[in-house]
């Protein structure tokens, strides 16, 4: 291949940074310097973007949004199981995307076949101003690796006639209030230790929905990150760590777990022999179930005469002065294997727009991830959704699959009495630091 001289190198930056910075404008990240109409009617070409979420919001919202003269966008939706492998392919055959919708536990993942947003095209400081808390995720040594355009927030389903037969007037907003009042006037266990009705899934790993993301979300509002990014971009795994608190924060997160998988325990409302949580709470034999904002539509369809309503996630304490919630986010990112980067990098900037993000947001049912749509809260259940949003964050994941199995066996081992909670975070925090120098 004929090496570029230095010249067209220095221009194609420069032509870059001309067009990222009027684009960037348009899409109302960036005000627009004099002049810009002209860089608008330029037309950069044609990309494409693979994901898995629904082709029919992101290609509708595509042919809505209007910015074909500016550059055309085809979306490809795939299989969530096999896109890793189809996109590595792809790759190595030269036909691969020219952008990835990126959800926040493939970000480490992909690092290194990403380009990422400069910080002289979009500083932090705006970014940090437009997007969600949990958004900084993308932020990079380098740049930004994903602009994001929705986030999916973990919430809390009920089922009214359950709490309202127990004499619950409110669903809980605090964890120990399962222990206090809701498991003792909900959860029905018979003579021989059978479970008849539930007033929460948790403890087990497998026949509960979104065990990972669970169990995640009670470590993060123990006050502990999972992994941290150092001054220096520098990941480090501090599962072990205190932070000041007299309790290892994930061995109090463990704990609290685990306990309603454990026979010995008065809390006791769940075990293996029981259906998956989601077809529990469906059925009326759960009384709470923890999912997300995207699935309450499904959920209505599912079961059209299921009496529930939707809440904050519970908290660890009443009035708890930081809420969080577990986020499930997607953002856009170009690809280093681009053949066109700089209609890639236009593309993403356009689509990180407030008109596409807002389309995109309703078709697909998941608040947006930017902070001016949020300001405008839609009506009805929605509005908690958009709320949840702002609480939302998540953790660098080096490889999902495999701190699946990481989580699972932490489960695994205080259930089957295999390890003490010291031991298994112990073992649990090797695991993951395995996992980070694979992935690196």
């Amino acid at each position: 291949m004929k090496q570029k001289s230095i010249f067209e190198i220095v221009l194609m930056v420069v032509f870059f940074f001309f067009i990222a910075y009027a684009v960037l404008g348009f899409a109302g990240i960036a005000p627009l310097p004099g002049g810009g109409k002209d860089e608008e009617n330029i037309y950069l070409g044609s990309v494409v973007i693979w994901g898995t979420a629904p082709s029919v919001a992101i290609s509708d919202a595509i042919d809505a949004a209007g910015f074909e003269k500016k550059v055309k966008v085809s979306y490809v939706q795939k299989n969530t199981a096999t896109f890793d492998r189809d996109l590595t392919e792809a790759l190595a055959n030269g036909v691969g995307p020219d952008i990835v919708l990126l959800s926040e536990d493939l970000i480490l993942r992909y690092q290194n076949r990403i380009q990422p947003i400069p910080y002289a095209t979009l500083p932090i400081d705006r970014f940090k101003a437009l997007f969600i808390q949990e958004a900084e995720l993308y932020l990079g040594n380098d740049g930004i690796a994903a602009l994001p355009l929705t986030v999916d927030p973990m919430v809390m389903y009920w089922n009214r006639d359950l709490f309202s037969s127990a004499g619950i007037i409110n669903p809980p907003t605090s964890w120990s209030q399962f222990i206090d009042e809701v498991v003792p006037k909900i959860t029905m266990v018979d003579y021989g230790a059978k479970i008849k009705r539930s007033a929460i899934a948790f403890g087990e790993f497998d026949n509960v929905t979104h065990a990972k993301d669970i169990i995640s979300l009670l470590i993060l509002q123990a006050g502990n990150p999972i992994i941290l990014v150092g001054a220096d971009g520098a990941l480090e795994v501090v599962l072990e760590e205190r932070f000041g608190y007299d309790v290892v924060p994930a061995q109090e997160a463990l704990k609290y777990y685990t306990q309603f998988s454990d026979p010995s325990q008065d809390v006791y409302s769940w075990n293996r022999s029981l259906p998956l949580s989601e077809s529990a709470f469906l059925s009326s034999d759960l009384a709470v179930y923890f999912g997300y904002a995207s699935e309450y539509k499904e959920m209505k369809r599912k079961n059209p005469h299921l009496n529930f309503d939707v809440a904050d996630m519970p908290q660890r304490e009443v009035g708890a002065k930081q809420k969080i919630t577990f986020g499930k986010m997607r953002g856009l990112s170009v690809l280093k294997a681009t053949k066109n980067p700089n209609a890639a990098f236009a593309a993403v900037m356009l689509m990180s727009g407030p008109d596409f993000i807002s389309t995109v947001s309703r078709l697909m049912g998941v608040p947006p991830a930017r902070k001016d749509l949020l300001s405008k809260k839609p009506e009805q259940e929605n509005a908690l959704f958009y709320q949840l949003a702002l609480q939302s964050r998540a953790w660098l994941d080096p490889l999902p699959e495999t701190t699946s199995a990481i989580f699972r066996g932490m489960t695994e081992d205080i259930l089957s009495k295999r390890a003490n909670f010291a031991d298994t975070i112990e073992t649990a925090a090797r695991k993951l630091e395995n996992a980070l120098r694979i992935k690196r």
